[in-house]
């Protein structure tokens, strides 16, 4: 529902006649009288519309000015207050309804008798007919702005209050939501914003540079504020991203804290929205989910703020406070965790990745799909997680947007950016959603975050899962992809981009399914129209750069054919992938001292310092040992001397002064006195030969044969080499560390060496690391969309053209003689093109 008060004028006779009149087209037809005050004393939906009603109307016309004109008051700035308020085509109220709005409208904007201040109420009336060159359902409010008391009525603020009127209005009759009121979070521009884009476009074009749009600063600043919120793992993060996509921001600082930042504003530079200087717009006047709270929800919350009831992370104050140091060019000192996190938010690869240009579109294209599967588990009550998903694939389509009319050369542009800019302006609106979150959305994310944070962020810090985890890494891929300046019109570009297009219009077919569950009918249609007009400017663009198929690296290949190759040529670029980083795991063990050999080397010191030990203890050992012997020796002679006294009799015992008694005593004493030497031998017999074998452990497996004092002579002479030896075993760790992860070893590596070189046809065309394989690989996927992207029409001609070619190439085979004497009957067929062979043929 629109609302236009037009301007103030002094004839509402006029006014009144031309309502109920014919109109400037003919169009008032059926005219009545939906509502008007007391003192006019006409029902509710009295019809004026016949000749002979023409009287009546002339009667209301002088009685809503008779008043007036008795006392002679006549306003400078004039007295008749008029209001048209519309319906989008298609959308009907009935006559109560109308009354009800027109009422509502005239009690709030204070038109009526108010008791408590004892002010009379103004004459008004509200007319109904015809429907509009437009098809637009409407009335007209008319109000003399005199009152009855000759007071005059001052509506202030009433352009704001019909605006609030009509987004009530809406939700209580199930209408239309207008993009801008409030809950819907996407608020409207100014005309003079409006007329500001056109100018400035306008200006552009006079001086030769190509603009293919001219959107308000606040549509413009949306779709990069979201982008950059999107792009972001943090809130320092982000305020770099604004830095590097060229907005000015400033922070807003909580009441007597510097310390806290509460929100945000930005601005386009001067000299990029057209005006003298920038014009500051807060986040939430750009959209509801980009006010500062909401892009905190989407970050992780520090460790530091866990525990705190501060909500500004520690490292972003200083980004805030030097949040224009980039965009101004200037040099402003910034502090350590300020300039890491810009340095974090800027890295993007040097070089491009295997596969050139194009193998980075095909990753932002796995990210996306990856996000569609994601978002089709999504329940559809988990609203919160929809609208996310929305929004994420909006800054994708923003930034898809921006490559496009930044990198391709400007006789390419065309409508492509716009139309794509369009696309991400009405997702981002379809994204915004007057209902409150699920109460399960907290848990649906917790669940994402549990899931993915196991694998953890490629920067090290933990981001939100599910969809949105995906289309960020999606967004970084094409960020850092705009970068790379290479051929912007190569085919295999082209047509990667065309396909991430596609794969974003289909993850947009899901969030469109969504709102149609949801009953959003103008959201889904909006989506079907964008969508339409997106998929079909990615299609001609496919198909306008795309060589026949002749002509093609892979062209002649049938579906089933290109299919298997392609299978064929991702796992062995899995595989090559998955050995680059075992690979580059072993490397950065086998420099950081942890590879075997470097292991080997510790553990030989190890034994060489336990050895040396156990040499210094041998000499007290030997010697404890021989003092042990002695005692077990002198303890078996005093038993046999009483065992041979024992032999003796009774006589002879009492002679030597001792009886029988105790000389079995005495025998006892003894015999356990030789049981503890023996056992004291024993162990030091024992403790001695464990010392002399740790002694000689190093040189058990070498030429060399241990002496005394050969332990600790290679223990220190390890010693004073240590340095030396172990950047040589670091050294070799790292020269061995790609054939350890391969897990061949010299001889395994040598017999596949032979069998490549006897059976050559078995390894033609396959990749021997992992940039051939990610080219292979990407030559594939370059065909394969082509074939999706291609008008339906031209698809459909070469599929018939490639059957045709397919059966003819069979055709033109020579048979094969099947007789048991021909010698060619059993050998395997040559690989070929056509014929599924080698990739890369």
């Amino acid at each position: 529902m629109n609302n236009k008060i037009i301007r103030r004028g002094s004839n509402i006779g006029g006014l009144v006649r031309y309502l109920f009149g014919p109109g400037d087209s003919d169009e008032h037809r059926g005219q009545r009288v939906i509502a008007a005050a007391a003192t006019l004393g006409i029902a509710d939906g009295t019809r004026l519309d016949q000749p002979a009603d023409w009287p009546r109307v002339l009667d209301a016309a002088r009685d809503l000015d008779a008043h007036r004109r008795i006392a002679g008051v006549a306003p400078e700035d004039g007295w008749v207050w008029h209001c048209a308020v519309s319906l989008p085509p298609g959308e009907r109220l009935d006559d109560a309804q109308w009354a009800d709005i027109a009422r509502t409208a005239v009690a709030r904007l204070g038109f009526e008798a108010d008791e408590a201040t004892g002010a009379a109420g103004c004459r008004w009336i509200a007319v109904h007919h015809g429907p509009s060159t437009g098809g637009n359902d409407h009335i007209h409010i008319a109000v003399n702005l005199v009152r009855e008391d000759l007071t005059i009525a001052a509506p202030g603020r009433d352009r704001m209050a019909m605006s609030r009127l009509c987004g009530d209005m809406e939700r209580r009759y199930g209408l239309y939501v207008v993009p801008g009121r409030a809950g819907r979070g996407m608020p409207g521009y100014t005309r003079a914003a409006k007329e500001r884009a056109q100018r400035h476009a306008d200006r552009a074009r006079a001086q030769g540079r190509l603009v293919s749009r001219a959107d308000p600063e606040t549509q413009t600043l949306a779709r990069k504020v979201r982008a950059a919120a999107t792009l972001a793992g943090s809130e320092a993060e982000f305020v770099a991203a604004l830095a590097e996509a060229g907005i000015l921001a400033r922070p807003r600082y909580a009441k007597g804290d510097r310390t806290q930042v509460v929100g945000y504003s930005v601005a386009l530079p001067a000299q990029a929205s057209g005006t003298d200087r920038p014009i500051w717009y807060g986040g939430g006047k750009l959209a509801a989910d980009l006010t500062l709270p909401k892009l905190r929800a989407r970050w992780p919350v520090p460790a530091a703020l866990a525990t705190t009831a501060r909500t500004t992370p520690p490292d972003a104050l200083p980004a805030w406070q030097h949040a224009n140091d980039v965009t101004a060019g200037t040099a402003a000192p910034v502090t350590s965790d300020a300039a890491a996190a810009r340095m974090n938010v800027d890295a993007a690869p040097a070089a491009p990745p295997a596969g050139g240009t194009a193998g980075q579109w095909w990753d932002a294209v796995d990210h996306v799909e990856a996000a569609a599967r994601e978002l089709q588990n999504l329940p559809y009550g988990n609203t919160a997680a929809w609208s996310r998903a929305a929004s994420d694939a909006a800054a994708l389509l923003s930034l898809l947007a921006d490559h496009i009319e930044s990198d391709l050369p400007a006789d390419t542009v065309s409508g492509r950016a716009a139309d794509l800019a369009a696309a991400a302006h009405t997702l981002a609106w379809s994204a915004q959603t007057p209902r409150r979150p699920h109460p399960d959305a907290h848990h649906h994310a917790h669940h994402h975050d549990r899931r993915h944070n196991r694998r953890g962020d490629r920067r090290g810090a933990i981001r939100h899962g599910g969809p949105g985890r995906e289309l960020a890494d999606a967004a970084r891929v094409v960020r850092a992809a705009s970068r790379t300046r290479g051929s912007a019109e190569d085919v295999a570009m082209v047509v990667a981009i065309a396909a991430l297009i596609l794969a974003v219009l289909a993850l947009v077919a899901l969030i469109r399914a969504w709102h149609d569950h949801q009953q959003h009918s103008r959201q889904a249609a909006a989506l079907d129209h964008s969508a339409g007009r997106c998929q079909y400017i990615a299609r001609a663009q496919v198909g306008t750069a795309a060589p026949h198929w002749r002509d093609r690296r892979h062209g002649t290949l049938t579906d089933p054919q290109l299919a298997r190759q392609a299978r064929r040529a991702a796992a062995t670029a899995k595989n090559l992938n998955e050995l680059n980083d075992r690979t580059a795991t072993l490397t950065a063990e086998a420099r950081a001292g942890d590879g075997p050999a470097a292991a080997q080397l510790r553990h030989r010191a190890a034994v060489l310092a336990a050895a040396a030990a156990a040499e210094a203890r041998l000499p007290n050992a030997r010697a404890a040992a021989t003092r042990a012997a002695e005692q077990h020796t002198l303890a078996r002679q005093h038993v046999d001397e009483l065992t041979a006294m024992a032999q003796r009799g009774r006589i002879a015992l009492r002679l030597q002064g001792t009886t029988p008694a105790r000389l079995a005593n005495d025998l006892h004493t003894a015999q356990a006195e030789l049981t503890a030497a023996a056992d004291a031998a024993r162990a030091a017999r024992d403790h001695l030969d464990l010392l002399t074998r740790q002694a000689a452990a190093p040189f058990t497996r070498g030429r060399t044969a241990w002496r005394q004092g050969a332990a600790a002579a290679a223990h220190t002479n390890l010693t004073r080499r240590w340095n030396t030896v172990l950047a040589a075993a670091i050294e070799t760790d790292v020269r061995t560390a790609a054939q350890r992860a391969s897990g061949l070893n010299d001889e395994t590596r040598t017999a596949v060496r032979l069998a490549a070189t006897s059976t050559p046809h078995l390894f033609a065309g396959r990749p021997t690391n992992a940039a051939d394989a990610h080219t292979a690989l990407a030559t594939l996927r370059t065909e394969q969309g082509i074939r999706a992207t291609l008008p339906e029409h031209r698809a459909a001609e070469e599929q018939q053209q490639r059957l045709h070619h397919a059966r003819a190439q069979r055709a033109s085979w020579p048979t094969t003689d099947m007789s048991p004497d021909n010698p060619r009957r059993h050998q395997p067929p040559r690989p070929g093109p056509g014929r599924g062979g080698g990739l890369g043929r």
